[in-house]
C-alpha cells in the first residue's frame, strides 16, 4: 500500500510539469473613465454646490437665521444657498452652520496644506461685498477647530462679476493656535455675527499656493529717537506695512508703542455706526495682546487682547500707547 501511494504522487508531479501557462494582464484594455479632479492625492474638492443636503446643518432658530435654496439668484448650476441672519434681534448667543462634505468622511488636508484653499462665490443685493461679519473653522474629529476670519484681503471681485470671490487658504487657518488636526477633518463651520443677507454658491477646494496672511516686524528705538509731529518723514517711520495701498507703521520704545498710518478713504468722517457695529464703517481696528504666553501666530482675537477701533476717517492717523508692567 505504501508503494502504491508513492507511485501515484510521482505521476501527479510529472503531469503537472507538462502544463504550460500563458502570461496575461489584469486588464485587457485601459479604462476609458477619466480620473476625478484632484489636488495631489486629495479628491474631495466639492464642499457644497447647488442645493442643501444631509451634509449641511445650521442653527434651527428661524428668528436668528434662515437658510434655503435659491433657484433664481445663483452663480452657476441649479441654485445657490440663501442665508439671512440677525444675531441681536433673534436673541441667539451663537449662530452657525456646518458642512461635513464628502459624506462626513475624515479628510486629510495635510497633503495640500500649502497648495489649496476653500473658495466660493458670494452675493448680496446691497452692492458689492467688501467684508462679511463671518468666521470659518475646520473642525477635526477630536472636536478641535482651526479658525479664520472673513477679512477684506480674502474677498475680491473679478472683472465684470457682481459676485465676490472669497478665497480662504488652508494655510491661513489657525491650525497651530488651536491645535486642530489637519489630517482628520470632520467639517467646515461658518460662524455668523451681527446681521446679513447673502447668497453662497460653488463652494470648492481649489489650487492655491502660499498664504494671504501678512506678517510685519516692528522697529524698536529709544524714546528720544522718535519724533511725533505728523510728518512721518523720519527714518523711524520708513518701515511700513502696505495693506491695499494703506500705509501702517508700528514703532516700539521702552515706554511706548507708536502706531501711524495713511489711510485711503474717499468719504472720510462718514462712519455712522457705533457700538459693536463701529468696525463696519470708517474705522481702523487695532488689537494688542496682553498675554505673553498666547500663540504669536494666532489669527483670531482672545479675551485677553485689547481691541481698539478708531472711528475717525482722517487720511492720517496717529496713536501712542503707554506700556506699563503690571508687576
Amino acid at each position: 500500500m505504501h508503494k502504491t501511494l508513492t507511485s501515484l504522487c510521482g505521476i501527479l508531479l510529472l503531469s503537472s510539469a507538462c502544463v504550460s501557462l500563458k502570461p496575461t494582464t489584469l486588464f485587457d484594455a485601459p479604462s476609458d473613465t477619466a480620473e476625478p479632479a484632484h489636488i495631489e492625492n486629495f479628491y474631495a474638492l466639492t464642499v457644497l454646490k447647488d442645493k442643501l443636503n444631509s451634509e449641511v446643518w445650521f442653527t434651527p432658530n428661524v428668528n436668528c437665521i434662515e437658510v434655503e435654496n435659491s433657484p433664481i439668484t445663483k452663480y452657476a448650476g441649479t441654485s445657490a444657498i440663501h442665508l439671512k441672519w440677525d444675531k441681536q434681534e433673534g436673541g441667539c448667543d451663537w449662530i452657525g452652520m456646518g458642512i461635513g462634505w464628502d459624506g462626513w468622511a475624515p479628510k486629510d488636508l495635510s497633503m495640500i496644506m500649502n497648495k489649496a484653499a476653500i473658495q466660493f462665490k458670494a452675493y448680496t443685493d446691497g452692492g458689492k461685498i467688501v467684508s462679511l461679519p463671518l468666521a470659518a473653522a475646520m473642525e477635526d474629529y477630536g472636536g478641535k477647530q482651526a479658525w479664520i476670519g472673513f477679512a477684506a484681503k480674502y474677498i475680491v471681485h473679478n472683472d465684470g462679476e457682481d459676485w465676490a470671490t472669497i478665497t480662504l487658504p488652508l494655510n491661513d487657518f489657525g491650525w497651530d493656535e488651536f491645535g486642530a488636526d489637519e489630517t482628520n477633518v470632520k467639517q467646515m463651520i461658518i460662524q455668523f455675527e451681527a446681521a446679513g443677507n447673502v447668497y453662497f454658491d460653488e463652494m470648492t477646494v481649489v489650487p492655491f499656493k502660499g498664504s494671504l496672511h501678512k506678517t510685519y516686524q516692528a522697529n524698536f528705538y529709544d524714546d528720544n529717537s522718535i519724533t511725533v509731529d505728523g510728518l512721518l518723514n523720519e527714518s523711524c517711520w520708513k518701515n511700513r506695512l502696505d495693506v491695499d495701498g494703506n500705509k501702517i507703521a508700528i514703532v516700539g520704545s521702552p515706554q511706548y508703542l507708536f502706531i501711524s498710518g495713511e489711510i485711503l478713504d474717499d468719504t472720510p468722517l462718514l462712519n455712522t455706526n457705533s457700538g459693536d457695529e463701529v468696525w463696519n464703517g470708517d474705522g481702523v481696528e487695532i488689537a494688542i495682546s496682553t498675554n505673553p504666553e498666547a500663540n504669536s501666530r494666532r489669527k483670531q482675537l482672545l479675551l485677553s487682547d485689547q481691541h481698539f477701533c478708531l472711528k475717525n476717517g482722517c487720511r492720517k492717523i496717529g496713536l501712542g500707547l503707554s506700556i506699563q508692567d503690571s508687576n
